[in-house]
């Protein structure tokens, strides 16, 4: 946890405290609030980086973690700025359809990254890596999907700016973290089809990326 609280600190002050100093009773709004929550959600259950795993990391690597944090940190600012700014009639809580929606999206995508990270265990890294003797995780929802953790983590940004009622961010925060998870499964499975060879082959042959279904 000490280790990730520079991270989340950060974070937070550059995506919820810089964007609303010219709206300082904003800070305790119950919006905020629950962005706020998520965020540390999402930081404190995923795994830390150490020092061994960045030596080992490889440039396309971490240029993919790099885009996702950017790509969310982009996405969190640019809903909030707007919600503050540009959305004030939204400014006090009020439950409607697009609230409704974000709150689900946010609390659900959130609750389901979860429980794929528990499901893969000592398995799930924040770098692409194998360990000895790991098999291919075909349980729970990677049956359908070879990588849920992101399409909870989409789905929880995606909110954020659903529950804002921050409709330019809600088109912005799904293109882009689209764009920024497209890569990083690129630079991921490649490292798998390397490492697993014709078992995760014959995996991406019967499931789908990151929409069942879909792709």
């Amino acid at each position: 946890m000490k280790s990730k609280l520079p991270s989340i600190c950060v974070f937070i002050l550059a995506a919820y405290c810089i964007p609303l100093i010219g709206k300082p009773n904003l800070y305790l709004s119950l919006q905020l609030l629950l962005l706020l929550l998520i965020a540390v959600i999402l930081f404190v259950t995923q795994p830390a980086i150490t020092v061994s795993d960045t030596k080992n990391q490889k440039s396309n690597d971490k240029l993919s973690v790099l885009i996702i944090l950017l790509a969310s940190l982009l996405s969190q600012i640019i809903s909030v700025v707007e919600w503050a700014y540009y959305r004030e009639s939204f400014h006090i809580f009020k439950i409607d359809s697009f609230t409704s929606l974000g709150l689900v999206l946010l609390v659900g995508g959130t609750t389901f990254r979860i429980w794929c990270i528990r499901t893969l265990g000592k398995y799930f890294t924040s770098t692409v890596q194998t360990q000895t003797n790991q098999k291919v995780i075909t349980l729970g929802a990677y049956s359908v999907i070879r990588h849920p953790s992101y399409l909870g983590a989409y789905l929880a940004i995606v909110g954020s700016a659903v529950l804002l009622h921050a409709y330019f961010g809600i088109i912005f925060s799904t293109l882009i973290m689209l764009a920024a998870y497209w890569y990083r499964i690129k630079v991921e499975e490649e490292t798998l089809v390397r490492e697993f060879g014709e078992e995760y082959k014959l995996y991406q042959a019967r499931t789908k990326k990151l929409f069942p279904y879909i792709w």
